[in-house]
């Protein structure tokens, strides 16, 4: 996984210890060394070009809902993501700039790592991977 934010990269050292399990519903779970750390909804539009979608936080006791809109793209077993709050403009290009607010998260589907025995992946007919749980995963709030 690599993450930069308005035009900082996040250290690699971090990020390799960050999951996504996507989930059949769309909802999704971020996991911070197999603790889940997020939580929330998304719903893709796969019809337009660039791809976008809409995505919500389910907050936590310190931190409020957040929505976000953005764009994605798929290629092979890479995801790309590139976002920021809803209100702002919507991104156009898969770029995150210094001052454009903007989040680009590159995911790659992972064969299989340290965290994985939580969850049972399931590939979709677009080509997306989602992932069941098949233990509760805690919230870390």
């Amino acid at each position: 996984m690599a993450v930069e934010m308005n035009g900082r990269q996040v250290d690699p050292e971090i990020t390799a210890m960050i999951e996504v399990a996507y989930r059949e519903d769309g909802s999704w779970t971020v996991l911070f060394k197999g603790m889940a750390v997020g939580e929330g909804t998304s719903q893709n539009n796969p019809e337009v070009s660039p791809k976008k979608f809409e995505m919500q936080t389910l907050g936590g006791k310190k931190t409020p809902p957040r929505k976000y809109s953005g764009i994605y793209k798929l290629e092979g077993d890479t995801r790309q993501l590139c976002f920021v709050i809803a209100g702002m403009p919507r991104p156009d290009t898969f770029t995150a700039p210094r001052g454009s607010g903007r989040i680009l998260v590159t995911l790659k589907r992972a064969e299989k790592s340290e965290h994985s025995d939580h969850r049972r992946e399931q590939r979709k007919a677009d080509g997306t991977v989602s992932y069941e749980p098949l233990r509760p995963v805690a919230s870390a709030q």
